[in-house]
């Protein structure tokens, strides 16, 4: 889920919201904020096209990520393509997974 959107981003432009959810990157299914990260971090002014989850609508919009600074885990400066969201950490980056009746029932027991 969506928590932040970065004044000015390329995700403001394209109209994503907090509270939205992602659910595809140009086609691929989205179950992580990780996922949306992968799908990103290496297009750079590519136009791409996201699905969001918003009040239970799927809603399309397309962003053009911007490349950013950033440090990894071992200190050193990259350059990543980015587009301006934010996740909620503390909450564990949430997925929603759906069932069917049966298949609730099956995921109860494990």
């Amino acid at each position: 889920m969506v928590a932040e959107v970065t004044a000015d981003s390329p995700a403001a432009k394209a109209g994503i919201l907090p509270g939205d959810r992602f659910v595809s990157v140009d086609g691929s299914k989205v179950e992580t904020f990780g996922d949306v990260q992968r799908l990103v971090s290496g297009r750079a002014g590519d136009t791409i096209t996201f699905v969001m989850l918003r009040n239970g609508k799927e809603v399309t919009v397309t962003a053009s990520p911007r490349l950013m600074e950033q440090e990894d885990a071992l200190g050193n400066k990259v350059k990543v393509a980015v587009i301006g969201v934010v996740n909620n950490k503390e909450l564990g980056q949430p997925r929603l997974i759906t069932y069917t009746p049966v298949g609730a029932v099956a995921a109860a027991v494990e």
